[in-house]
């Protein structure tokens, strides 16, 4: 298994990947929430780490939030967001990542069975969609998420 990042691409995915935003929320470097005092940057997360390898087949891009809410933080000013699991990371980096999603992989970086790909819930695609007002333009279309209101190029 792939640890040791000889090509680089694990350290200069951030930088590279064609969507640099909160693959879960839509949030952007800059869209730090009033309420979040601590440090602000779009992170890697691992969608399966036993054991952690740096490869971008096992990693999303989300906020502090999202992350956190994928080790299931629990935050007063959102008391509303639900947790992100497994099956909604592996949904994310499928629809988000599908060059690099690999399951055979992901399998061999967990105990026990993989889940079952899932879509987060739809308070995840309602705040994406708000923050990324033309998913399917950009390819990374929240499948089945609520429609806008008052959007769209429909007459």
């Amino acid at each position: 298994m792939r640890n040791d990042d000889r090509t680089g691409e694990y350290a200069r995915f951030l930088t590279t990947v064609d969507a640099p935003w909160c693959w879960a929320c839509g949030r952007g470097p800059s869209d730090r929430p009033r309420w979040w005092y601590g440090p602000w940057a779009i992170q890697r997360a691992h969608v399966a780490h036993s054991p952690r390898v740096r490869d971008v087949r096992a990693i999303v891009l989300l906020c502090p939030v999202c992350h956190a809410r994928a080790h299931r933080e629990f935050f007063s000013a959102i008391p509303d967001a639900p947790p992100l699991t497994q099956a909604n990371l592996l949904w994310i980096k499928r629809t988000r990542d599908p060059r690099r999603y690999d399951r055979k992989f992901l399998a061999r970086l967990v105990v026990g069975r993989l889940p079952i790909a899932r879509r987060p819930p739809d308070w995840y695609g309602d705040q994406y969609c708000t923050r990324r007002p033309d998913p399917v333009r950009i390819g990374t279309a929240w499948t089945g998420a609520r429609p806008r209101v008052g959007g769209g190029n429909r007459k």
